[in-house]
């Protein structure tokens, strides 16, 4: 499809770069190096660039030192391709195809958003840890001042975080950053293709997912919904859990109103 087409033809960039031909065949540190300056240039959305293999290395480590998370990063990328790379039983002297190396890097588009949950589960944490008296906002001043003392920039202009819809104004004189919206917005995505942007999944969307899954319906008891809910855990909250006597109230509402069921949606 046109994903790996894509991720080929970086590939074929790759190669070039380091001065080997599609037909070679590659030594395990030679992969590494490949599939190294193939990995900056997905994070750095295709806009890598060298002369040679020694100039490529050079980026590389330049990339390296000033990417914040790389230790982070390098060891998930190593920890993806170690399957690929481990010796057949006393082959310690393997070598790799294009045909081999090109399923590593479709690897690594495949199962990057796993290390991007990470990514996005730090700064849930880091917002978190700043929210006010209203749960899920952040004071823009803190926020602004978070900046000069943590990895993430929380540099976006008020004017811009109005645009993403992360922006509370219905007190004017303290605005606040919306913590889900600002998280799953454009400016926190990786935008590694030309074809497609790696964003922070809508957890939103996972726990309706299951509760969809469990009920089967597009309607439901009010008391089975209850209980589901009750015994669903996500990043915030444990289960099992009492649910407030006021979401259980909603709860009857909505029956009362739709003839003793609730609507999913």
């Amino acid at each position: 499809d046109l994903i790996d087409k894509e991720a080929v033809g970086r590939l074929e960039t790759a190669y070039e770069i380091h001065q080997f031909k599609r037909a070679s065949t590659l030594s395990r540190d030679e992969v590494l190096e490949v599939v190294s300056t193939y990995y900056v240039n997905f994070l750095l959305a295709g806009n890598f660039a060298a002369d040679s293999r020694s100039d490529a290395i050079q980026k590389t480590n330049r990339f390296a030192n000033r990417y914040t998370g790389w230790d982070e990063a390098s060891q998930w990328l190593h920890k993806t391709l170690a399957p690929h790379l481990k010796p057949e039983s006393d082959d310690v002297d393997k070598t790799f195809d294009f045909a081999a190396v090109s399923r590593m890097v479709e690897d690594i588009g495949e199962k990057y958003y796993n290390f991007n949950d990470v990514e996005c589960r730090d700064l849930k944490h880091v917002l978190g840890n700043m929210e006010g008296f209203k749960a899920g906002r952040v004071r823009l001043s803190q926020f602004y001042k978070k900046a000069l003392y943590s990895h993430w920039n929380f540099n976006e202009k008020v004017d811009y975080l109005r645009v993403l819809g992360a922006l509370d104004e219905s007190d004017p004189q303290s605005p606040q950053v919306i913590t889900s919206n600002y998280i799953m917005a454009r400016p926190n995505c990786l935008e590694s293709s030309n074809l497609y942007a790696v964003c922070c999944r809508n957890e939103c969307e996972d726990l309706m997912g299951h509760l969809e899954s469990q009920v089967g319906n597009s309607m439901a008891d009010p008391q089975q919904i209850a209980e589901l809910v009750a015994a669903l855990p996500s990043d915030t909250v444990t289960a099992p859990r009492e649910l407030p006597a006021s979401l259980l109230g909603r709860l009857d509402q909505v029956a009362a109103n739709n003839g003793g069921q609730v609507p999913l949606h």
